[in-house]
């Protein structure tokens, strides 16, 4: 349930909602931090033309990037081995089709 309420003074709002079971914070929240969290990756300067070369990274590092096709090639090169598969995905499990 999303509960909203104004403030008495100015313009501020308050806005409470609870979380999921399995959920460290809840779904408007999630979508705000996961929008916010992505559209901040496609940013980073390290992507710039004048960053991105042999001069900025070793021959390994540059090879890692080149092989990098996905979020979720990014997320199984930082897990530990012996991991288990984990599902990277931006789609919500409630808005996947069924």
């Amino acid at each position: 349930m999303l509960v909203a309420s104004r403030g008495s003074i100015g313009s501020s709002w308050l806005i409470a909602e609870g979380r999921g079971k399995t959920s460290v914070i809840p779904p408007l929240m999630g979508q705000m931090v996961g929008s916010g969290a992505f559209s901040q990756a496609l940013t980073n300067p390290l992507l710039a033309a004048n960053a991105f070369g042999p001069e900025t990274f070793t021959p390994l590092g540059l090879q890692q990037i080149k092989d990098t096709k996905s979020f979720a090639d990014v997320v199984r090169r930082n897990l530990a081995k012996g991991s288990c598969e984990p599902l990277v995905t931006f789609t919500r499990q409630s808005s996947a089709p069924h």
